[in-house]
């Protein structure tokens, strides 16, 4: 009886030890599918990382570009403003000297008329 005894603890054992070994065969393709997953993840977020980046320095580049072209607006603006003023007081001068040519004539012809 110990015999047959002996022989079932041994055999029970034996299958236990086979149960242990698939499962840590599980938990090995567990370990490297996690490992995977976390070398996937980690290059997510150096891509992740990197499309901020390049994303803030298009954003920036953007800034600056618009900010120039504000800039340079404003230059012609300030421009074309003073060359409306320019004109405007050359246009007043013109008027005023034609009034004064204008008003001169009358005299004139009536002096050579006498």
């Amino acid at each position: 009886m110990h015999g047959h005894e002996a022989e079932l603890r041994l055999r029970s054992a034996e299958n236990n030890l086979e149960r242990l070994d698939d499962v840590i065969a599980g938990l090995t393709e567990q370990r490297d599918s996690l490992k995977k997953q976390a070398r996937q993840a980690a290059r997510y977020r150096s891509v992740a990382d990197r499309i901020r980046k390049a994303e803030a320095q298009l954003l920036l580049a953007s800034w600056s570009a618009a900010t120039n072209e504000l800039t340079a607006a404003d230059t012609d603006l300030k421009q074309a403003k003073s060359a409306v003023e320019d004109r405007t007081q050359l246009a007043a001068k013109s008027a005023t000297a034609r009034a004064e040519i204008s008003a001169s004539l009358p005299p004139l012809r009536q002096a050579e008329a006498e």
